[in-house]
């Protein structure tokens, strides 16, 4: 029988860690290996930043994204970091 393993499911980037965090690090510290898989988080399809909704492309302003599709790409390496620093592969 092969050794224990966690696998976090996280509905979205970030829930994981941001809820299990201690525990996550916790286990990882032991020598737990732990997983994190994120259900939703999906590519949106590329288009125009004309062709976004006005909300969308005040929030893209806001953040400081061209696009939905660079606002992923950042957002999954804040996850892969977060998962880092507590342990977790994702």
């Amino acid at each position: 029988m092969g050794a224990m393993r966690w696998i976090y499911l996280s509905p979205h980037l970030d829930d994981a860690v941001l809820s299990a965090g201690g525990l996550i690090y916790e286990q990882t510290k032991s020598g737990v290996p732990v997983e994190i898989w994120t259900c939703m988080c999906g590519f949106p399809p590329e288009l125009p930043e004309g062709e976004y909704s006005s909300f969308a492309q005040s929030l893209h302003r806001e953040w400081g994204f061209s696009s939905a599709v660079e606002g992923i790409h950042i957002r999954r390496q804040e996850d892969q970091r977060a998962a880092a620093r507590v342990g977790a592969s994702i």
